[in-house]
């Protein structure tokens, strides 16, 4: 468990080592800066949580984590989520494209 006032510095490293930190919407907006949205790119096609979390953080726009996703990609697997702010979602999509995954894109409901 993490408190909402405190992930700011562990949300980054969630799906690093396989550990997946599921978070809220409200407390993601929390993190959002103003006019700039944290939303969610929705991955298929990745091997593992570890194996995307290494992907992203060698992307040059900055991540903030991985999110666990439902059972149910185009396989059976699990989907994972990329979380990003609005105006680094363009450059995360398309390194992850370039990198052969298939993306969808989750904007906060109340944005």
């Amino acid at each position: 468990y993490v408190r909402e006032d405190a992930l700011a510095a562990p949300l980054p490293q969630s799906g690093g080592g396989g550990l997946l930190l599921r978070v809220p919407w409200r407390a993601l907006r929390t993190l959002a800066q103003k006019g700039d949205p944290v939303v969610i790119v929705w991955v298929d096609g990745a091997e593992s949580a570890i194996s995307l979390h290494t992907l992203c953080a060698s992307c040059p726009s900055p991540s903030l984590g991985l999110a666990p996703g439902p059972p149910g990609g185009p396989d059976g697997d699990r989907r994972f989520g990329v979380r990003v702010l609005r105006s680094h979602s363009e450059a995360m999509i398309g390194w992850l494209r370039l990198n052969g995954m298939s993306v969808d894109l989750q904007i906060d409901p109340a944005a």
